[in-house]
């Protein structure tokens, strides 16, 4: 975000629950914290951003064109204006346990093996409206289940992280033939992933899965740690992208990386 003030300006004390850098890109903007914990009856509710009522200043800064605030999550800040500036807000956003449930739903079908509720005993005939305790904990019991299937919950969160943003140029591909596209790729000096791709891998007993616009793609021993380093660095030299060529799977996955211009070949 980019805020601009001019001289007294402020949004008021307030607090955010994710970490935020504070980059002052023009004029000055002075900025105290307050450090102490924030007591929830504190922030106001009749705004959707976190201002406080009350504010404490523990220190304070005046920042200059090129100054950075780090700021970790629940660090009340209050900024002023000093003259006309400009800011530029880089907030590192985090997912509440309320949005990964709703992230989780949204992302698992139902299986074929699914649990179906049932009535484990007779509701007693003077009590036909009560939702009685041992109903309840079948379920708490359902819901339980299906949370402890780690390997669906690690993916489901996996293709929540790597689901693809909008951006204005990706990399130009010129090749729409797959065995022209693998005789490229193994003369090229070097692979690299566009910047705005989102890609991650996880690990679990030895086995990495990679995933690429919240798509999963299990990736072999052999080009296990090419991928790894490709999704670390984006980006591998020649020597590392020989091992890709034996596994195709993982070429049919860069192959669409590249048809989307996502993938630059050098």
């Amino acid at each position: 975000m980019v805020s601009y003030a001019v001289d007294g300006g402020s949004v008021g004390p307030h607090t955010d629950n994710y970490d935020v850098f504070l980059l002052q890109a023009r004029g000055q903007r002075h900025w105290q914290i307050q450090t102490e914990n924030i007591n929830e009856h504190d922030i106001r509710s009749d705004t959707e951003l976190r201002i406080l009522n009350h504010f404490i200043a523990n220190d304070e800064w005046t920042l200059n064109p090129g100054d950075i605030l780090y700021l970790p999550p629940g660090i009340a800040h209050h900024g002023i204006a000093v003259g006309d500036c400009m800011t530029f807000s880089i907030g590192f956003r985090a997912y509440s346990d309320v949005e990964l449930l709703q992230m989780f739903t949204d992302k698992i079908s139902v299986p074929n093996d699914a649990n179906y509720y049932r009535d484990m005993a007779a509701p007693s005939v003077g009590h036909r409206g009560e939702l009685d305790q041992q109903s309840l904990h079948q379920f708490r019991q359902m819901l339980e289940v299906l949370f402890s299937d780690q390997q669906r919950l690690d993916n489901a969160i996996a293709e929540y992280l790597t689901e693809p943003v909008g951006t204005p140029a990706l990399y130009d591909a010129e090749i729409n033939l797959l065995d022209n596209f693998i005789d490229m790729i193994s003369k090229s000096s070097s692979i690299s992933i566009h910047p705005a791709v989102r890609t991650l891998y996880t690990r679990r007993d030895d086995v990495v899965s990679w995933y690429i616009d919240s798509t999963q793609h299990q990736v072999s021993h052999d080009a296990a740690d090419s991928i790894m380093a490709l999704v670390d660095h984006y980006r591998i030299e020649q020597e590392q992208i020989g091992s890709l060529l034996k596994d195709t799977a993982v070429i049919d996955a860069l192959f669409r990386l590249y048809q989307q211009g996502g993938l630059l070949i050098e």
